[in-house]
């Protein structure tokens, strides 16, 4: 089954790879052109080099590049082109004659699955050319950076609208009270929508809660379009920044037929934004769109890492306590053992020294045989009498 779920990727993410002293920073501020709503992130990077590029590597099955467009066009030469490429193959692009933001300058929706390179070729005479974000469609079950920006859309299994909305390209809804619920795992959520001059334009508001906590409202503002119809990729909220983990986000439409309508297109997550963003420490896994909300894999919380660590130090305690009472015992019956020896040999050698110099004989014997058999020599000791000249006294056992 095709996942409904798409990641988005910042032009600020550290796998961008752009070429150098070709890029800059802009100022969004200038950029909030058309009715394409507002730049991603407040961020934006620029080129007007003649032979500036970027690339980046994904895993997935499509890829869509965003942007602002501005072309200036002189003598009919178009200024700034672009070329897009994925594996060395061209994908197509697009152009458009007036100034909009979160432009799709070019766009692959059907990729085979498995590792690809997208490549952009920027070739500009002065005009720049400004680059937004990134989305993909990444496999099912795929596992995400900490820094992954999913889109969940209509018919996500996580998300859960009551009765009382209507699609109108978007869920919309007029109904007092109507609800929808997003169940994520991560450390926000926001929800973008649009915003339609079909409807009425009075002002109203919404309200939300997390996690069963006390609700919390925020505004539906009037329609503000101008002559446009409609105005796209309208934030109508995001959540204060949350403790990684499972959340339940609840909102609540607070207008009626009246007012303006709340809009969902999509919600974006941040899965882990606090984490270092590198490939080797996964937070989330991603899996399809029919699976339950509870598909992630959390980090584990610091309260179980230190229950862990209280038992592991228990049982070391115990170990630790049980080897030095069990040594101790080993000493104890040594000793004594040591003691009834030497008791019995007093009792049992009425030939007191030969004993020893039996003993000390069998030891030079020993140490002379395994000397010649390995071919060294050994000195043997004045006054030591060969093994084999000693009898034991009668009545003594060797065992």
């Amino acid at each position: 089954m095709t996942s409904l779920r798409r990641i988005l990727v910042d032009d600020t993410e550290a796998s961008i790879q752009y070429s150098p002293q070709s890029w800059f920073p802009v100022d969004t501020g200038v950029l909030n052109n058309g009715n394409f709503g507002p730049v991603y992130n407040a961020t934006s990077h620029a080129t007007t080099s003649n032979n500036a590029s970027f690339t980046y590597a994904f895993n997935g099955t499509s890829i869509l590049v965003q942007g602002n467009i501005d072309l200036a066009n002189t003598d009919n030469i178009t200024d700034p082109t672009w070329n897009c490429s994925v594996d060395g193959q061209a994908i197509p692009t697009q152009t458009f004659s007036f100034p909009e933001s979160n432009w799709p300058l070019c766009e692959q929706d059907a990729l085979p699955a498995g590792e690809h390179v997208l490549s952009v070729q920027v070739h500009s005479r002065g005009q720049p050319f400004y680059f937004d974000s990134l989305i993909y469609t990444p496999l099912p079950g795929a596992t995400l950076r900490s820094s992954a920006v999913m889109l969940l859309v209509d018919g996500d299994a996580a998300v859960n609208y009551s009765p009382g909305w209507f699609n109108d390209d978007q869920q919309m809804t007029q109904t007092p009270g109507a609800q929808v619920t997003l169940n994520f795992q991560g450390t926000s959520a926001t929800i973008v929508g649009l915003l339609s001059n079909s409807y009425p334009p009075n002002a109203t508001s919404a309200s939300y809660v997390i996690d069963g906590g006390q609700p919390v409202s925020f505004p539906l503002n009037e329609f503000r379009g101008g002559s446009s119809s409609t105005q796209y990729n309208i934030p109508f909220l995001t959540t204060p920044t949350l403790p990684y983990g499972s959340h339940v986000l609840t909102v609540t439409y607070g207008g009626d037929r009246n007012h303006t309508p709340l809009g969902v297109k999509y919600f974006s997550v941040t899965t882990n934004s606090t984490l270092n963003d590198t490939p080797s420490k996964p937070v989330a896994s991603l899996s399809p769109s029919s699976a339950p909300s509870t598909n992630f894999t959390p980090n584990s919380s610091p309260r179980t890492r230190t229950g862990i660590g209280i038992v592991v130090g228990g049982v070391v305690v115990v170990l630790v306590v049980l080897a030095l009472a069990i040594i101790g015992v080993w000493l104890v019956w040594r000793r004594r053992r040591q003691s009834r020896n030497a008791h019995a040999v007093n009792m049992l050698d009425p030939y007191p020294g030969l004993l020893t110099s039996a003993h000390t004989g069998v030891h030079a014997a020993s140490r002379r045989e395994k000397s010649q058999h390995s071919g060294s020599l050994v000195d043997r000791q004045e006054g030591t009498l060969p093994a084999e000249t000693l009898e034991p006294p009668p009545g003594y056992s060797t065992v």
